[in-house]
């Protein structure tokens, strides 16, 4: 009788834990996003700068939630472009595109596909490799039927056809 006791409270002992723990993940993804939210208010009010260290506040939050991790690295991508510094964004979208890929977000893939092959092509003049990216982009687009999107990765990717047959 003893011993099931003891195995009882050590059953309940460990359920209270992971309870807790779980509350603590959950509590902290909320965290994550409302520090988001604040870069997306930021962002959209087109205080650009303003909203990098609400995004990296958050992104120090997502641990290994990767669809977190990409819109972070997205919208810091998004600020730094905003601020017409492709440099910068470049490496945010790649990071962006790789925690992408590892969320499985449809969505987020074909955005930092066409974030990183805009700036491929635009900044650093690598056509073949932001056409692959921005043909990826307009598949993922399409299997998603988002016609807006399609109609802007379409554009950039005749310009930068355009600029490879000249």
């Amino acid at each position: 009788m003893r011993n099931t006791l003891r195995l009882a409270m050590t059953v309940l002992v460990l359920c209270l834990v992971l309870a807790a723990s779980l509350h603590g993940a959950k509590a902290a993804q909320d965290e994550a996003e409302q520090y988001w939210e604040l870069g997306e208010q930021q962002y959209n009010a087109g205080r650009y700068r303003e909203a990098i260290p609400y995004y990296e506040r958050s992104l120090s939050i997502c641990g290994s939630n990767f669809e977190c991790t990409a819109s972070d690295l997205n919208g810091i991508g998004a600020s730094y472009e905003a601020l017409n510094d492709d440099r910068k964004a470049f490496p945010y979208y790649e990071q962006a595109l790789d925690a992408a890929r590892k969320s499985g977000n449809k969505n987020l893939i074909a955005t930092n596909l066409f974030n990183v092959g805009a700036i491929a092509s635009r900044t650093f003049n690598h056509y073949e490799k932001a056409l692959a990216l921005l043909e990826e982009s307009l598949e993922l687009f399409q299997e998603l039927g988002d016609k807006s999107s399609l109609a802007v990765v379409l554009f950039h990717a005749g310009k930068n056809a355009q600029v490879m047959g000249s």
